[in-house]
């Protein structure tokens, strides 16, 4: 049996359209929405919607129904005297941006899957609060520190991975997950009792491109067991092009820590959606598998033996004074007679 492809093409300026707009594209050509299930009308991009063809080939009773239902969102940014967006935007300390100083840059403004930060040799890059979606991507790339992320600073997320990680932490699997897609992964897992590991330890952030390799380095400084990498699927991704941001930073850490001479599996990258609860039980428990499967010992030597390295390259970031103010911070919480922990 022969099976056509569909008999259509988009429009030859869709290359363009997209580009302009911000706006996401299938292997086709065609454009896609920011969600299929929750927001099937709505681009990546806010106030721009879909409808009809633009997403495929559909026929005019579900073109009608889609143009109803675009216009209806619409009209919700068109009555609104004033727009809310998220409060997670980047911010750009000026005194740290290289750019202000006259040196070539520009990596935060090319993470950027929004193009809301401007760059100009000569200033500091500046973020366009209105355009900012807060994947935190350009905050992670950023190798001088020079961008944050409100309410997702490098000084709060090392702070839950002290605390986290402050008793018996080769015991430990600490768990990055994406707000949007392996956080609710697990959150289904428990919902669906699924039985996996007590002994992960879960952190969010909005997108995997927030996980910055200092974070890994440091919870392996700190003597991690093992570390899960975990985000959206490529199609999945709430914020264009920022998982594929993250997933070229998840493969050079494998690499790099192949080199080290890690145990495979004690840092894995796992792309787990919403409604894969099961997945992310099964992840763990495999990761577990393999940290019971090397002796304690050998562990702990590794752990020592790798900490010089971990240490060296985690270093960049503890040394920015909100870091060390917020870590000395933590390390004052710890009572004695409890372990250690925060």
């Amino acid at each position: 049996m022969v099976m056509l492809n569909q008999a259509a093409v988009p429009q030859p300026d869709v290359d363009t359209v997209s580009s302009v707009l911000n706006i996401s594209q299938s292997p086709g050509g065609w454009f896609m929405e920011y969600h299929p299930k929750l927001r099937p009308m709505d681009s990546p991009t806010d106030g721009v919607f879909l409808a009809g063809a633009c997403q495929g080939v559909k026929d005019i009773p579900a073109s009608v129904a889609q143009g109803s239902a675009s216009a209806a969102r619409a009209g919700r940014v068109l009555h609104a005297e004033e727009w809310e967006i998220e409060p997670t935007v980047a911010y750009v300390w000026e005194d740290r941006c290289i750019s202000a100083k006259g040196k070539k840059c520009g990596i935060c403004a090319r993470a950027c899957p929004y193009n809301a930060i401007e760059y100009e040799r000569g200033k500091a890059a500046r973020v366009i609060t209105a355009k900012c979606h807060g994947c935190g991507g350009c905050v992670a790339e950023c190798p001088h520190n020079a961008v944050t992320q409100l309410h997702f600073t490098d000084a709060q997320i090392l702070a839950q991975i002290h605390a986290l990680l402050a008793d018996g932490p080769e015991e430990k699997i600490l768990a990055f997950r994406c707000n949007w897609c392996s956080y609710p992964g697990a959150d289904m897992a428990g919902t669906s009792h699924f039985e996996y590991t007590s002994n992960e330890r879960g952190l969010r952030v909005m997108c995997s491109a927030r996980m910055d390799t200092d974070f890994i380095y440091e919870a392996f400084r700190l003597g991690a067991g093992a570390v899960l990498y975990s985000g959206c699927h490529e199609q999945d991704c709430h914020y264009i092009t920022a998982q594929r941001l993250g997933a070229k930073r998840a493969d050079r850490l494998l690499r790099t820590f192949e080199k080290m001479g890690m145990t495979p599996g004690r840092f894995r990258v796992e792309w787990i959606s919403a409604a894969q609860g099961d997945k992310y039980a099964r992840v763990l428990n495999e990761m577990q598998v393999t940290l019971d499967s090397i002796p304690k010992k050998q562990l702990l030597e590794e752990i020592e033996d790798l900490r010089p390295q971990m240490e060296k390259r985690a270093r960049r970031m503890r040394q920015v004074p909100q870091v060390e103010e917020a870590l000395a911070y933590a390390d004052s919480l710890k009572v004695a007679g409890t372990g250690g922990e925060v």
